[in-house]
């Protein structure tokens, strides 16, 4: 599909009441279906083939570890972002990825300034339990984060960090899974590994970053 091809298709109105799948107010937001199963399709080609992947190092008990996901980060202005002893600077926002930029901002009510776009090639690629608090987010219980899911079908575990209390989700390609404003100070998230001959997944994690400081 080309490129122009692809953002008029997800340019279509779409006028399907969000509001009203929402699942658990005030903590997290699921939305099943925010992409039709065409559109995300779509979407998922063009990025595993045009994205710059590169290979996910992070720091484990003080030295480098090569992990089996691939990111590629964007902003729409000059970012940096930091977390597990890895540093990203942000590249110029595709155009492929701006309209979806502008429908989750739209879903959301929030200002999202960037997106971390993580891809797992098989069901051996997970990601441990971890909470996204890092300080160019801001405060903890002001951070809101969209996580659009394309791709194979993954489960999504999140936990209460004083309970330690599980809820487990499987995230169809075109859910989206929005952390609302006190999600990171109560819970944990993780993707766990999944069974052998599980297909790619890509999610594009949307967020809000502080720009750096000036000198």
């Amino acid at each position: 599909m080309q490129k122009d091809e692809l953002r008029a298709l997800l340019a279509v109105k779409d006028t399907r009441n969000y509001g009203a799948l929402r699942c658990h107010e005030g903590d997290f937001s699921l939305i099943p279906g925010f992409l039709s199963a065409k559109k995300a399709q779509a979407l998922f080609v063009t990025l595993m083939d045009d994205l710059p992947w590169k290979t996910e190092w992070v720091k484990m008990f003080g030295r480098p570890i090569e992990t089996r996901r691939e990111v590629a980060f964007f902003g729409t202005h000059p970012l940096s972002y930091g977390y597990a002893g890895t540093r990203h600077q942000a590249a110029p926002l595709p155009p492929e990825l701006a309209g979806i930029l502008t429908a989750v901002q739209n879903a959301c009510h929030a200002p999202f300034n960037s997106i971390l776009a993580t891809r797992y090639p098989d069901g051996h690629a997970g990601l441990g339990w971890h909470r996204d608090n890092e300080a160019e987010l801001g405060p903890a219980a002001d951070i809101k984060i969209a996580s659009l899911s394309l791709g194979s079908t993954r489960p999504f575990e999140i936990r209460d960090r004083v309970s330690q209390e599980i809820e487990r989700f499987t995230l169809e390609s075109g859910t989206l899974f929005i952390m609302d404003s006190g999600f990171q100070t109560r819970w944990q998230h993780r993707v766990p590994k999944a069974p052998a001959g599980t297909l790619p997944r890509i999610n594009l994690s949307f967020r809000t970053l502080k720009p750096p400081a000036l000198p």
